[in-house]
């Protein structure tokens, strides 16, 4: 199973310039490609009106986004560029940037050799935007004979996004499953991530100009959330909680407990949602107030419930069997036009996301209305 891959659909979208998938193709390292084209006629994006479109992209024929998504720092747009069919392993991974104001992409090489580049955040720090980002390289299956699936080495990197120059933090010390591959998780001045070793997981923590550090004791792994002291791990549905771990030092974990069946907790701010299975064929959203979230409200329900994320301090992003639902804590529901594999990323109340209109992706910028 590869640990990066995405859907394709089959109506072209227009005349994207021949020249701009020519030099999209050929650009690498820090070369800048010409200008992307812009959607200006954002109603053809099908977006609900609760989204607000301020910058739309269509990339070039060939070039696809990884399919964990993009990230925005307000200036520029960042995302792994997802190989292509038939790429050699040896080959050189990729990621790209695209500066809003003069929408042009200039892609970078990732660090390693066949390294793909799909995990990444950014950090807003004093000397300006971090890119924090996972290189992850695709074992030979007699280097993780233990590893039942694709296993990876990882790595990950910091580089201030104006020099492009990137700085291995922290890299695994042993081959790791694909879904065991780190995922950095942003906090506002830093970032988060989890390591999984046999079923036992550790939280680390770190900020540009530091280095990484451990974060409380270690626990049962789970979703990985944060809020700007603190770290929270959700964990599987039989143990219905979430643990807590202060930023601050290596304190033990402390158990949040959750209504019974709740599962998929995530935190934002103040609040945690988390799933609740009330039946084999129905599962609600349910949001609550920390520090006890006992007593729940639930805003959405669905057949099943697959992942659940926070775009801002009143709304979710909700994967379920008829696709992806944009939530709002006051009832709201609209549903999203998004490929089954891509994520909106919210990024200091910015959203970051991908649209496949036919043939051709669009890097889409905006906000929720309030």
């Amino acid at each position: 199973m590869k640990l990066f891959r995405v859907g394709r659909t089959a109506t072209a979208l227009g005349v994207v310039a021949v020249s701009i998938a020519l030099a999209a193709c050929q650009g690498d390292g820090g070369d800048p490609t010409p200008q992307l084209t812009q959607v200006t006629d954002v109603a053809e994006l099908g977006l609900p009106g609760v989204i607000s479109v301020d910058h739309a992209f269509r990339l070039p024929a060939g070039v696809r986004v990884a399919h964990y998504g993009a990230h925005t720092d307000g200036a520029r747009i960042v995302f792994g560029v997802d190989p292509p069919e038939g790429r050699p392993a040896a080959a050189t991974g990729r990621y790209g940037i695209v500066t809003l104001s003069d929408a042009r992409l200039t892609f970078r090489d990732a660090s390693q050799a066949g390294a793909l580049t799909d995990y990444l955040a950014i950090v807003a720090a004093a000397d300006g935007s971090h890119l924090i980002r996972v290189e992850a390289v695709e074992l030979p299956p007699a280097q993780c004979p233990d590893i039942p699936v694709t296993c990876y080495r990882w790595s990950i990197t910091d580089e201030l996004m104006t020099d492009g120059k990137p700085r291995v933090i922290t890299t695994g010390d042993r081959p790791t499953a694909a879904n065991e591959v780190p995922q950095p998780v942003a906090n506002g001045s830093g970032v988060v991530w989890l390591t999984t070793d046999h079923g036992i997981a550790q939280v680390w923590a770190y900020q540009p100009g530091g280095e990484p550090r451990r974060i409380g004791t270690q626990m049962r792994p789970g979703i990985l959330s944060a809020t700007a002291d603190q770290a929270w791990v959700g964990t599987p549905v039989d143990d219905a909680a979430i643990y807590r771990l202060p930023l601050s030092g290596a304190a033990a974990a402390t158990r949040v407990a959750l209504p019974p069946t709740a599962g998929l907790a995530t935190v934002a701010g103040s609040r945690v949602a988390f799933r609740v299975d009330e039946s084999p064929q129905s599962r609600a959203l349910c949001v609550a107030d920390l520090p006890d979230p006992r007593t729940c409200r639930k805003v959405f329900t669905a057949p099943d419930i697959y992942a659940l994320y926070w775009l801002g301090p009143d709304a979710l992003l909700v994967s379920a069997p008829d696709g992806y639902s944009l939530v709002r804590l006051d009832g709201t529901i609209s549903r999203l036009p998004l490929d089954y594999l891509y994520l909106v990323h919210s990024d200091g109340g910015r959203l970051a996301f991908v649209e496949q209109l036919g043939d051709i992706q669009v890097l889409v910028v905006g906000h929720l209305e309030s």
